[in-house]
C-alpha cells in the first residue's frame, strides 16, 4: 500500500526475487490494489529487466491484483508486455478469486 515510486518498486522486485528463489515451484500473487503506482514506459522496462536478472529460471505464474481503473489497466498492460519479452507468465486481475483460479490452473 502507499506510494510505489521507483525506489519502492525496486525493493518490491528484490522481495519478489527472494520469494522466487525460495519457492521456485510456487506461483506468485502480488496485491497492488492499495498501492499508488506512477510509472512511465521506461520505468516499466527497467523493472522488467531487473526482474529478469533475478528470475531467469522462474517458469511459474505471477498474478498482479490492481484496481479496475483505466490508468492502472494501461500500466498493467504495458508492464505485461515488458515481462512477456523477458519470458514471464504474468496477468493482472481485479479480484483475488479470479487470480487464484488462474494461478491454480495447471496450464
Amino acid at each position: 500500500s502507499g506510494k510505489l515510486d521507483r525506489g519502492r518498486s525496486f525493493n518490491l522486485i528484490h522481495e519478489l526475487s527472494a520469494a522466487i528463489q525460495c519457492h521456485k515451484d510456487q506461483n506468485i500473487l502480488v496485491d497492488l490494489r492499495d498501492a499508488e503506482v506512477q510509472s512511465d514506459m521506461l520505468d516499466l522496462m527497467t523493472f522488467a529487466a531487473e526482474c529478469a536478472k533475478y528470475g531467469s529460471d522462474f517458469d511459474k505464474k505471477i498474478a498482479i491484483l490492481i484496481p479496475n481503473t483505466a490508468e492502472r489497466i494501461e500500466t498493467a498492460r504495458m508492464f505485461k508486455s515488458c515481462m512477456d519479452i523477458q519470458g514471464f507468465r504474468i496477468r493482472h486481475f481485479f479480484n483475488d478469486e479470479t487470480a487464484i483460479q488462474w494461478l491454480s490452473d495447471l496450464t
